[in-house]
């Protein structure tokens, strides 16, 4: 018996290898399809048939085969260089380049980490390499290695603009080559191209120095920002247009009575600064005990003086106090072991106001799959469609014995819609002629048109119960980023991290971490709250209990203002600890 399983064995691994040849080339055929697949932008109608007689990819689009060039899908994800015939020679794809030679289907990749900031010449056309060696085929302008804006890359995904040395050149594509535009009737004044204005000096060049140039500013990245015509200032629009500047700060610029301010002392929130020439915010100085000015050394007067990134209160003498007590007109500033700003003038409490969002991260929930019993359950059968019901048969008609049914008016009849439907298929009629017929010799005249209940079928559980997959999730998808505060009095600023993401139970609109404490304001700066330094609350809340504000700040680390300084949406216990629990907050 043995020898003879032995024999049979044999026969299948005989068998096995026979066929395997076909298995093999059945398998590099699924793998081919797919790798074609993959390599192929199908979302924009390419795709990719290897040609073996010449040992290359046929490249096409819609069916047709691509010739001698570039073509780019609307994604801006992909382009395909082919020359005749659509032979495929490289390809762009997230920003990598790839080339295709003869009888090689797998490409090599390149990254140009030597030309970042930069443009290629690749197959008679410019690209534009980012910061990360990646091609960039995005519409736009792009910086160079100087942070200035020198690049400007057309819909098609190429650069077909460059500024060097002030010379303004567009790209000649017949001749290809770069052609210099002529910008003498500019001289004096702004050229806007596609949303980026410059400025064009005496000598019809492209001046890209930061600072002013005659009424015009130009930022660090080379292009004009501000406009002065000696009344008023204006922030250049990116269609080249002005807009009036705002009192107050714009961006890093000052503005009093509508005009930039420079070389001078601005007061802002309470404290001092210094705007050099150009308009920019710079610190002071901190020199023998005083505060001097960055642009003449001269010793400040008394007031709060931001230096080195610290605030630093100066008395009536000019001079710095550390370890005290400063009074500057009847307010009390305390002071640390450099002098500088220890709290704010005394009792301050920040009036936080929201302002821009930054680090945006999102996290993808996780699942895994799993097997769970199928339990026991109910499936309803309905009339596949719509029937004549009389109602007035369904009111009238009595359960049966052992029926299970409710009397809503206790008038003994049926009442609700939902009880009524079990008795639907009773009095049910497929036409309207049919009801009709039925109503004729009778006073009944209720009826409802509607898909019947005919039956409901139990299915019990299995003597051995059967099993199915279902996906479950094991983390759920949130998000985090920081939010950037304000205060209203002082102009100090605070990072709140956001956690948007619900708990597995209670109702809530996001977690919030605040790094300092004070009363966050409203968008109608009412005060909308107390919060503590570090401590989590959430930022809506609903059903709490009744505690004080005080109670609830040492509780929670936040209170909400309310009359009598009462608390009443404070988030309960537990649902507020699954929240900090689910985002592995302590």
């Amino acid at each position: 018996m043995k020898k003879f399983i032995n024999i049979w064995s044999l026969l299948i691994v005989m068998s096995i290898l026979i066929l395997l040849p076909h298995f093999s080339v059945a398998a590099h055929g699924e793998k081919a399809e797919k790798t074609q697949a993959e390599l192929a932008g199908r979302e924009s109608g390419y795709t990719l048939t290897w040609n073996d007689n010449k040992g290359r990819f046929i490249c096409k689009k819609n069916g047709s085969k691509l010739n001698n060039g570039w073509s780019f899908d609307s994604s801006k994800r992909i382009a395909y260089c082919t020359g005749k015939n659509g032979y495929l020679y490289a390809k762009i794809k997230d920003g990598k380049y790839y080339t295709y030679t003869a009888n090689n289907k797998k490409p090599s990749s390149k990254v140009f980490k030597n030309k970042k900031n930069t443009i290629i010449r690749l197959h008679k056309k410019n690209f534009y390499v980012g910061a990360n060696g990646l091609i960039n085929l995005n519409k736009g302008w792009k910086l160079n290695n100087n942070g200035l804006y020198t690049y400007y890359v057309k819909k098609n995904g190429t650069v077909s603009v460059k500024i060097t040395n002030g010379k303004f050149r567009a790209w000649n594509g017949n001749n290809t080559r770069w052609d210099k535009k002529d910008l003498k009737k500019y001289k004096g004044k702004i050229y806007t191209y596609n949303e980026k204005s410059f400025f064009v000096n005496t000598n019809g060049n492209i001046s890209r120095a930061m600072g002013w140039q005659e009424s015009y500013f130009i930022d660090n990245d080379g292009c004009v920002k501000y406009y002065d015509d000696g009344s008023t200032s204006y922030r250049i629009t990116k269609n080249g247009d002005i807009k009036a500047l705002k009192d107050g700060w714009n961006d890093d610029v000052y503005v009093k009575n509508g005009k930039i301010q420079r070389s001078t002392i601005v007061k802002s929130s309470g404290c001092n600064y210094f705007v050099d020439k150009n308009g920019s915010r710079q610190d002071f100085k901190v020199k023998n005990n005083q505060i001097v000015r960055p642009d003449n050394s001269m010793a400040v007067s008394s007031g709060i003086y931001v230096a080195a990134g610290k605030k630093y209160p100066v008395d009536n003498k000019g001079k710095i106090q550390k370890n005290s007590t400063v009074f500057i007109k009847n307010k009390a500033y305390e002071t640390v072991s450099d002098g500088s700003l220890s709290k704010q003038p005394a009792n301050h409490v920040h009036l936080w106001k929201a302002g821009s969002v930054t680090e945006q991260i999102d996290h993808k929930a996780k699942t895994k799959e799993v097997q769970i019993p199928v339990k026991e359950w109910d499936e309803k059968v309905w009339s596949k469609d719509k029937k004549h019901v009389c109602l007035n048969c369904v009111w009238n008609k009595k359960p049966k014995q052992g029926e299970s049914w409710v009397d809503i008016n206790g008038d003994g009849k049926w009442t609700a819609w939902k009880e009524g439907q079990i008795y639907f298929k009773d009095f049910c009629y497929d036409t309207a002629s049919d009801l009709e017929a039925h109503q004729s010799g009778t006073t009944h005249g209720q009826a409802a048109y509607a898909k019947v209940l005919l039956d409901t079928i139990h299915h019990p559980t299995a003597d051995e119960p059967k099993y199915e997959n279902t996906t479950v999730i094991t983390e759920k998808a949130w998000s985090e980023w920081y939010q950037i505060y304000t205060c209203r009095d002082c102009g100090e600023k605070m990072r709140v991290r956001v956690i948007d993401g619900k708990p597995t139970k209670g109702d809530y609109d996001g977690l919030m971490i605040p790094s300092k404490k004070g009363r966050i304001l409203n968008a109608y700066g009412e005060k909308k709250m107390t919060v503590s330094a570090c401590m989590a609350f959430p930022a809506s809340i609903y059903n709490g209990e009744q505690i004080t504000s005080e109670q609830s700040l040492s509780k929670y680390g936040f209170c909400y203002l309310g009359e009598e300084r009462k608390s009443y949406n404070i988030l309960l216990p537990d649902t507020y600890l699954q929240l900090l629990k689910d985002h592995n907050i302590q």
